[in-house]
């Protein structure tokens, strides 16, 4: 059966190769071109995806001129997303792109207008809120199995061993958004206030901070310590949600890992058995899933461009309190 939907692929090495994987073979989904300035990149990508030559460009441009597609897929560094997203969408094309959508809050507001005007669907592949512990922890709250949250703490150490692709705020658009992102899925209700910073550690010699320190204040509760670094010694995740009845404890070696969840009371810790869902090896897979279903099926995704917005409103709030030192309040959503 034909694919519905033909993609060009802008950025096909690394996390690129892992997208372009997840479409290969996809039965709603195709891929009809290929862009990226690294030709052994584009090489391997080719072959993978048995297209011709002729299907392979160094620009985006040059694809969009010469392809029938009716998508874009951005993954290339951070920095770079804005331009790509635009170009697809005033070519007429529907846009995935890798977190996050843009390092710059207005001008994610002005894609998602500019997607919105032209009638196409953005989304933002931020898988780490689909992995069971993740939606375990969203329906226990929902349900208040435990009582109503009030306090916890959500701490990633990361042992990156080198920075990230030069950016601004490096650690925030290149690891926390993936974790500010998990804690609003899992809560499921609007961060009111944030007081942050942004720092290097005693030896950190990283072009941008490589660590983050946030308190953040859910509307109605709870309030969260956020520790995350990419600069640590050691690997470790914890997130610990307090309850009326007992605390949440996830636990992880790191973001998107596989990973524990526990139930704590005065009598000790009990494991919680997790919902089923999407794995970290077929995460990728499901973001193809999700945005097939959106422009074929009309279903829109909690990570669709419009969505993602509050997590980008958050992360420019981090931003914000740490260039000031002042809170910043961003009402009850």
């Amino acid at each position: 059966m034909a694919a519905e939907l033909q993609a060009i692929f802008v950025g096909v090495g690394g996390r690129g190769r892992n997208h372009l994987d997840a479409w290969i073979d996809h039965p709603r989904l195709g891929v009809a071109g290929l862009v990226d300035i690294n030709p052994q990149y584009l090489e391997d990508a080719r072959k993978a995806a048995a297209l011709p030559p002729t299907g392979c460009f160094s620009t985006l441009a040059d694809a969009l001129a010469t392809l029938n597609a009716d998508v874009v897929v951005v993954v290339t560094h951070a920095q770079t997303h804005a331009r790509f997203i635009r170009a697809a969408l005033q070519a007429g094309k529907h846009v995935v792109v890798e977190k996050p959508m843009t390092c710059d809050l207005a001008e994610a507001e002005e894609l998602v207008r500019l997607a919105d005007r032209a009638g196409r669907k953005l989304m933002v592949t931020q898988q780490i809120r689909y992995l069971p512990v993740e939606r375990t922890i969203r329906r226990l709250l929902a349900e208040e199995a435990y009582g109503r949250p009030g306090f916890g703490h959500y701490v990633n150490y990361k042992v990156r061993g080198l920075a990230y692709p030069q950016s601004d705020h490096m650690q925030l658009w290149q690891m926390s958004i993936h974790e500010l992102d998990a804690l609003l899925a899992m809560i499921d209700r609007p961060v009111a206030r944030v007081q942050a910073r942004e720092f290097q550690p005693s030896w950190g010699n990283w072009p941008s901070e490589s660590t983050i320190a946030a308190i953040l204040e859910f509307a109605g509760g709870p309030t969260i310590s956020y520790v995350s670094s990419s600069d640590s010694r050691g690997w470790g995740l914890e997130f610990r949600l307090e309850c009326e009845r007992g605390a949440l404890i996830q636990r992880a070696k790191r973001v998107g890992g596989e990973g524990t969840l526990a139930l704590a009371t005065r009598d000790g810790e009990q494991a919680i058995h997790l919902d089923s869902g999407v794995d970290n090896k077929r995460a990728t897979r499901a973001m193809a899933d999700l945005f097939a279903s959106y422009v074929l099926d009309g279903i829109e995704p909690e990570v669709s461009g419009a969505r993602n917005l509050v997590t980008l409103r958050l992360c420019d709030a981090v931003i914000r309190s740490a260039q000031t030192g002042r809170v910043v309040d961003l009402g009850d959503g």
